[in-house]
């Protein structure tokens, strides 16, 4: 099938969801913000937020350990370092809160605008880029249609309304119902998670539930499944697998170690129970995606395959510039379809 059937018939189709890591912004920014600031993963997040005055009068209780999860677990089960929690809580919110995104284009704003609004990001990054990314490219809505985007963790850039908990935006931004500000989403940390209260988190991860159920695809980018989000991942999985058995749907694991012929079993573990038919594609960079094959039509270039084993030609996005208006003005030859669709 060649890429004008695909880009020119676009269908109704069941979504596609995207699951994103610490990992896959640490891919979409490997140089950091606009000024060199680093993103961290959990075993040099102390490091590079610049926790270690406040670790280092404890060490000895931590007994050299260096993981933030576990570093954090053990002194929030001691209400003797309650204040001190307090103050790594604000640190942390500092830190990422001040991140600026680099004006060129990026993964994350590739990965926005090859979505359609079936579609769904769900992340549990802390950090604002994908907030950032998609408020950059709202402005393509207007021809586009964008995907729904869930922070299940919070985020240090988001903020609801109270009253109207359904509207949501940037922290302290404006509820357009009743002009109350925005409240900040509170970040859930590696200690024991309440995903019912503030309502934003209660909703999202229904609405993440839902799409999950329905998808056809599920691509998780950087994402490790650590034991302190044990309960996230059986509540993911149990959404996934809740519509079938999942006979014909497709899993694809975007991670670095996917590279390494040693660690790639390690990640056939991990992701096992999504996959009972090993429908399970692993790569080691987001640009071999079904998402960026196929921009916007990335279950339909899927389906002739798994349905008839017939080819389908693929359509990359060029990315050899790093103009984010080349990106979307690619975007919008293919949307100009889809008036019928979304």
């Amino acid at each position: 099938m060649n890429q004008e059937n695909i880009i020119q018939s676009p269908s109704a189709v069941r979504p596609h969801v995207v699951l994103l890591g610490a990992g896959a912004s640490l891919a979409a920014f490997p140089e950091g913000d606009v000024s060199g600031r680093r993103l961290p993963l959990m075993n040099d997040l102390v490091e590079v937020v610049g926790l270690e005055p406040f670790i280092e009068p404890i060490s000895a209780e931590l007994d050299i350990e260096k993981n933030f999860e576990k570093i954090y677990s053990m002194l929030k089960a001691n209400p003797r370092h309650r204040c001190l929690v307090e103050k790594i809580e604000e640190k942390i919110d500092s830190h990422f809160s001040s991140l600026k995104m680099p004006k060129e284009a990026n993964k994350y704003d590739f990965l926005i605008l090859s979505l359609r609004e079936k579609d769904a990001i769900i992340t549990f990054n802390w950090d604002p880029f994908l907030f950032d990314a998609y408020m950059r490219n709202v402005n393509v809505r207007r021809i586009a249609s964008l995907p729904k985007i869930y922070f299940l963790h919070g985020n240090v850039r988001i903020g609801y309304c109270r009253y109207h908990p359904e509207r949501w935006g940037e922290r302290r931004g404006l509820c357009p119902i009743c002009s109350n500000r925005f409240e900040g989403v509170p970040l859930l940390y590696p200690d024991k998670k309440d995903y019912s209260s503030p309502e934003y988190i209660q909703r999202s991860w229904e609405e993440a539930k839902y799409l999950l159920r329905e998808a056809f695809v599920l691509t998780i980018f950087g994402y490790g499944a650590p034991d302190s989000d044990a309960d996230a991942v059986d509540l993911l999985k149990s959404a996934w697998m809740e519509r079938s058995e999942r006979r014909i749907e497709y899993v694809e694991i975007v991670d670095i170690k996917s590279s390494d012929e040693d660690l790639r079993s390690d990640l056939y573990t991990c992701w096992e129970g999504f996959t009972p038919t090993k429908h399970l594609k692993l790569i080691d960079s987001i640009w071999n995606s079904w998402i960026m094959m196929y921009p916007r039509r990335s279950v339909e270039g899927l389906i002739p395959i798994q349905f008839g084993g017939e080819p389908v030609e693929t359509f990359p996005l060029d990315r050899s510039e790093g103009s984010l208006r080349r990106v979307q003005r690619q975007i919008f030859d293919i949307a100009q379809w889809e008036i019928e669709d979304d």
